[in-house]
Parts: C-alpha cells; structure tokens; sequence
C-alpha cells in the first residue's frame, strides 16, 4: 500500500510534466510573426539550458518587439509561452502572474479560444499552488468554452487531453472519457506526441485508478510505440520510465528496474537532474520495500545529489540576480554622481539660468497678454453671436406670435362668416312662411343687415396680413416656382402657418380629402416628395 501510494505521487509529478509538454505543444504555433516566433524560441532554448534569467530577458525584448509592430494580440501569447517557462522552473507564483495579465488580453479582444486556453493554465498553476476552488473555477470555464470547439479540430484534442490529466490528477474517474476523446482527435492529425502521452495518461488511470493492469500495460504499449514514433528521446525516456515505475509496482518486474537504471544514467549524462532526481527516488523506494537497505541508500544518495545540482542552479541564477542588483546599484551610484556634476554645473552658471529664466518670464508675459486680447476678441465675437441668436430667436418669435394672431383673426371671421350664412338661410326659410307683406319686408331688411356684416374680401384681407408679417414668403416661392395659383399660394401659407388638414379644410369650407389633394399637387410642383415634417420644413424655409 505504501508502495503504490509512493508510485502514485510519482506518477502525478510525471502528470504535471506531461501537462506542460501538452500546454508547450499547443502554445507553440500559435505565433505568427517570424520575427517573433525566433525571438520567443531563443527565450525558451535559454531556458531549456537552465538560463531561465535570460530566457525572461529574451521575453521581455519579444514584448517590447510587439509594442514597437503594434502587434498586441500576439502579446497575450508570448505572456503564456514566458508562463509555461516558469511552470517549467517551478515558479508557479510568477507563472499565475504572467498567465493572469495574458487572460485580461485575451478578454480584452473577446478571444474565446485564446482564454480557453489560458484558462487551463490557470487551473493547472492553481492545481500546483494548491488553489483548487480556483483551479475547479478556471477548468470549468475552459470546458464550457471547449464543448463549443468541434471535435474534428485539432486545438480540441490538446484541450481534452489536458482536462483528462487534471481530472486523473484529482483522481476523477471521468479522465478516461476526456482522454479517450482526446485520442480520437488526435489520431486523426498523427500527432504522435499527444496520442502518446493521451494513452499514458489513460493506463494510469487504469493502473492507479481502476486496477485494471491488463488494460494499463495495452494502453502503457500504445503509448511507447507512438513515443518511438516521435523520435524524440528525452520523451521517449519520460514515457518509458512511467510505464517502467507502473510495473515496478504491480507486478515487481526485474527487467523494468533495469530499464529505470539505464533511463537514470542517461538523464545524469544530460544533467537532466531533474527527471534524474525521480528515478533515483523509485530505485531508491523500490530498495527500502525489499529491505535492501545498502542498493536504498546508495540511490538515495543519488537523489540527494539530484537535489544538491538543482539547487546549485538555483544558486546560480540567484547569484546573478544578485550581480544584477549590484550593477543596479553600481548603476544608481553612478547617476549619483552625474547628479552631484550637475548640481555643480548648475551652480557655476546659475547667472545664466536666471538670464534665461528672466528672457522665458518676460516672453511668458508678451505670450500671456496675446493670449488675453485675443482672449477678449473671442469673447467678444461670442457675445455679438450670442446677442445676434437671441435677437433671431424673438424676431422669429414675434413672427410666431402674428402668425397666430393672423390665424386666429382668420378662423374668427370665418366662423362669424358661416354663422350670418346660416342666419340668412334660416330667415329665408321663415320669409317663406309670413303671410303678411310687413313681416315679410322686415325679414327682408334683417337679411340685407346681415349680408353687410359678412367679410366679402377675407382672402384679400388674410394675404394682406400674412404679406405683412412675412414679406418675403411669396416672392422667394413665385421666384423658384413660377407657375403657383393663387389657391396654391394660399395652401402653402396655410403650411407655413403649420395649419392641419382638419383646420385648412374648415377655414376654405372644404373637405378634408379636397385639401389632401391639393397638398399633394402642391408637393408635386415644389418636386418635394418626403414626409410631412420634411414637407413642412422645406416650406417654412422660405
């Protein structure tokens, strides 16, 4: 049982490997730029050399080479290639920095597929910060987004595959389904590394989820097979030494001990210390159980020494941040100095700065009275505009006022009109019916009374004061459309009166759909064909 428990965390560190090499995998050709994309390669051969100070160097030149194109979308991408570096350094907290700044890009250019991306780094450097709420929050949000990606592309197939390592990592029973699709993608595209490392990933959860080690060794099988395929040892060695640990620890298999051995020496020969460092802790582990304490510690010695290199690295790299520290501070000390000759140099010609400083106040002052007269010209120009509007806005309201007034009057005199019409007509109806020649005379009186107070020129009279108040209006209209009658003359005033139909109609004692019929022939001599208020605008215009 300890056993197995041991092989288990080895096989999560191995998972977490795998993770990066898929998310390295993915990341990779997303840069377009071939200025770019060397720039970006050279950061991460630096950092593959141990250089991971000078990686990030090359990566913040690859940044300032986007700023200065203007190519910010591909900035989001160099942040999580500079991310899947550290990852790679066990940097975690500086890989959650860089992969959070590249999320905010990738939602500011609404990138769906770019924050999906992200979005599994972010759950994955969580995973390995022990923030789990968040790394649940972050996969969560990257598989709604994945279930929209069609499974015939191959983006999806790495996004699969990375969401069934982290659910083996939880040890989540669901992996297999993630995996399995994961290998259905990718066999479609011969990517052997990720089917490779898909089927790993699937006999592990065989092996250390399900038990079944009938179906892990066929899937850990598959698995070296497409690893040959790729011709890549260091990935050949970490799948191999997986499968080899496996068996190790289900069927005590003597022959893979040896292959873990022949792997070990070859990463020590490629001071590859740290996949050396864990399989010098499996020899070391597989000793302790079998009580072979002597082979136990000579690994473990191996192992510690594993751990001594890593740490002579990290050493070095602090050693020149250090140096780098120094040489700010050398840096800043020299500025000092500059500083204080400045200081000095200041002093011995401070006649000629107060020379200069005089000269700048008195143009100062020249530049600050140009400013003020024409300062007051502005204001002033502003105050005859303001001035000359207001006096527009009550003269065109003055004209409102005697337009109504002039309307007002005209509906007045026409009603009384209508009204002495009906008296008449109703007295005539009553003459009719007088039997005396006295009552028929006096009738006959009232009429002729009546008829004298009716308005006999009230479209003499209404022109004569719209003429008044509007001087212009007909002549401008006569002057561009000659061939007006008098009746169009008088719909357009109405119009200009801003006169509805209804109103028009009982002010000419004609129907409603007589004055449609003339506003329409008026429309079409004006060549004015838009809608009512554009009709009555280009009227009121004139």
């Amino acid at each position: 049982m300890k056993k197995e428990k041991i092989l288990f965390k080895l096989q999560n560190y191995f998972f977490c490997f795998f993770l990066l090499i898929i998310n390295y995998s993915f990341c990779q050709r997303d840069i377009d730029n071939d200025e770019i994309r060397i720039a970006v390669d050279k950061a991460k051969t630096l950092a593959n050399n141990g250089n991971v100070i000078a990686a990030e160097q090359a990566f913040k030149l690859a940044l300032l080479e986007v700023e200065s194109q203007s190519l910010n979308y591909l900035k989001s991408k160099i942040l999580i290639e500079w991310g899947i570096v550290l990852s790679n350094s066990f940097e975690y907290k500086n890989a959650h920095d860089k992969f959070s700044k590249a999320y905010s890009d990738a939602l500011e250019f609404n990138d769906s597929l770019q924050q999906a991306k992200i979005e599994i780094h972010l759950g994955n450097v969580n995973y390995s910060l022990g923030n789990k709420t968040e790394s649940s929050k972050f996969h969560n949000l990257s598989k709604s987004k994945i279930l929209k990606i069609k499974d015939s592309s191959n983006v999806a197939a790495y996004l699969w595959s990375s969401i069934g390592t982290i659910n083996f990592m939880r040890g989540q029973d669901s992996a297999k389904y993630y995996l399995k699709k994961a290998i259905v993608i990718a066999e479609k595209y011969t990517d052997n590394k990720l089917i490779s490392n898909s089927y790993m990933n699937l006999a592990s959860v065989y092996a250390f989820i399900e038990k079944e080690m009938d179906s892990a060794s066929y899937f850990y099988e598959k698995a070296i097979k497409y690893a040959h395929k790729t011709g890549l040892k260091r990935f050949i060695n970490d799948t191999e030494i997986r499968y080899y640990s496996a068996k190790i620890s289900s069927q005590n298999d003597l022959e893979s001990l040896k292959k873990i051995k022949e792997i070990g020496a070859v990463f020590k020969e490629e001071k590859d210390w740290e996949n050396y460092k864990v399989s010098q802790y499996i020899l070391s582990e597989y000793y302790k159980n079998k009580n072979d304490f002597k082979k136990a510690l000579t690994y473990h010695e191996g192992y510690v020494n594993a751990i001594d290199s890593l740490n002579l690295i990290a050493n070095r790299n602090s050693n020149i941040k250090y140096k780098e520290g120094l040489n700010f501070i050398e840096q800043k000390k020299q500025l000092e100095i500059i500083e204080k000759q400045k200081e000095i140099e200041t002093k011995n010609s401070r006649f000629t700065q107060l020379l200069i400083i005089g000269c700048s106040l008195a143009i100062i002052c020249v530049l600050l009275l140009l400013y003020i007269r024409k300062k007051n010209a502005l204001v002033k120009t502003l105050n005859e505009k303001v001035s000359f509007q207001n006096k527009t806005i009550l003269l065109k309201a003055d004209v409102e006022l005697k337009n109504k007034e002039l309307l007002t009057n005209n509906i007045k005199l026409t009603e009384n009109n209508t009204a002495l019409e009906h008296a008449v007509t109703a007295l005539k109806k009553i003459q009719l019916g007088a039997s005396s020649v006295k009552s028929k005379t006096a009738i006959n009186d009232l009429i002729s009374e009546l008829k004298l107070r009716q308005s006999t020129n009230l479209w003499t009279e209404f022109e004569y004061r719209f003429n008044a108040i509007n001087p212009n209006f007909y002549s401008k209209l006569l002057k561009d459309f000659p061939d007006l009658t008098a009746n169009d003359k008088r719909i357009a005033a109405f119009i200009k009166l801003n006169l509805s139909t209804k109103d028009i109609a009982t002010i000419t004692k004609q129907s409603i759909n007589s004055i449609d019929v003339a506003k329409t022939r008026l429309r079409k001599k004006l060549n004015c064909t838009q809608d009512k208020q554009d009709f009555f605008n280009f009227i009121n215009n004139y």
